[in-house]
């Protein structure tokens, strides 16, 4: 029984994803949004996230991990 348990519970945790380490605060992705509503730069420029005043792994976090943090902090309060 208890091996049979075992079982199960490898087979639920193999299918669970690992939990993504989020760089950015509520603050960062507020500067984040402020920055691309502007609609002014390309958010992949230099320039754009030097006026976000984000550093570069934090910046680069948010583009990547995107739909996370629109998910974590929404989308509609910048708009």
């Amino acid at each position: 029984m208890i091996k049979h348990i075992k079982d199960e519970v490898k087979k639920v945790m193999d299918n669970v994803e690992p939990i993504k380490e989020l760089l950015a605060s509520f603050e960062d992705w507020k500067a984040y949004k402020d920055v691309q509503s502007s609609g002014s730069f390309n958010m992949l420029s230099p320039m754009a996230m030097e006026l976000s005043g984000l550093d570069e792994a934090v910046y680069y976090d948010i583009i990547e991990n995107y739909e996370d943090y629109e998910q974590l902090y929404g989308e509609g309060m910048f708009e």
